[in-house]
This record gives structure tokens, C-alpha cells and sequence, in this order.
């Protein structure tokens, strides 16, 4: 019994140890981005969807549609996207809250923070040529 909740602590401790740098780097690169706020943003040639860990890459010349959508959960409004490309693959959806349109941290969004927030990514996307639709 002993030896099974020391192998479990140590189990533990690797994964501490493993995930705590990629975490802290991952969200020091998000804050040295200036790209705190922002669910998705356009780099290069690259549109990059804003997660903790980095979040994907998608080459701009290979994006046939952004697909924006809203949704409630228990009086919380949030805002999803999902990239679709060109030959019919599509990434996976991402959810993000009303903190890209009013820049700082928030607990609840409304739906009209989330439309705007939409509306801004949307005049984004269009700046880089990228097209983009929202589903009702």
C-alpha cells in the first residue's frame, strides 16, 4: 500500500514538473504578445486562434471561412469560432467571453458584449482579406 501512494506522489510531482514551465511560458508569450484579449489574431501569414498553450496556426492562404456563433449557458453569453479551410476541413470550435471587446477581464459577458466582440473580429479578419460569417 505504501508503495502505490509514493509511485502516485511521484507520478504526480513529474507532471507538476513537466506542465508548470510550459504554463508559465506559455502565458508569458500571451502577455508579451499583446495579444491577451484577443481570441484569434493575424501574425505573418498565419491567423492564430489565442489559447494558453499557443493555440493553432492557420495559413491564411489556406482559410476558406471564419465561422462565428453565440451561445448562453446559465445567463453567461459567449462567443465561439471555428476555422474552416479550403477542401472542406474545418479546426475545431473555440470559445471565447466579452473580454475582446471590452479589453479587460470579466466574470459575465452579455450578449451585446459578445456581438460586438464579433463584429471587431469580423472588420479584423476582413482587414487581412480573410472572410468571414456569423451563424444565427
Amino acid at each position: 500500500m505504501d508503495f502505490v501512494v509514493i509511485m502516485l506522489l511521484a507520478i504526480i510531482a513529474v507532471v507538476v514538473a513537466i506542465m508548470l514551465p510550459l504554463v508559465l511560458r506559455a502565458t508569458r508569450r500571451q502577455s508579451d504578445s499583446g495579444h491577451t484579449f484577443d481570441p484569434l489574431y493575424v501574425t505573418g501569414d498565419y491567423l492564430v486562434a489565442n489559447t494558453l498553450a499557443g493555440g493553432p496556426r492557420y495559413y491564411i492562404d489556406e482559410i476558406y471561412h471564419v465561422q462565428f456563433g453565440i451561445g448562453c449557458n446559465r445567463g453567461n453569453w459567449y462567443g465561439t469560432f471555428r476555422v474552416h479551410k479550403k477542401g472542406g476541413l474545418r479546426g475545431r470550435k473555440f470559445m471565447f467571453d466579452g473580454s475582446a471587446f471590452t479589453r479587460k477581464r470579466q466574470l459575465r459577458s452579455t450578449c451585446e458584449d459578445i456581438e460586438q466582440a464579433i463584429a471587431i473580429l469580423q472588420a479584423q479578419l476582413k482587414t487581412h482579406g480573410i472572410p468571414s460569417v456569423k451563424k444565427l
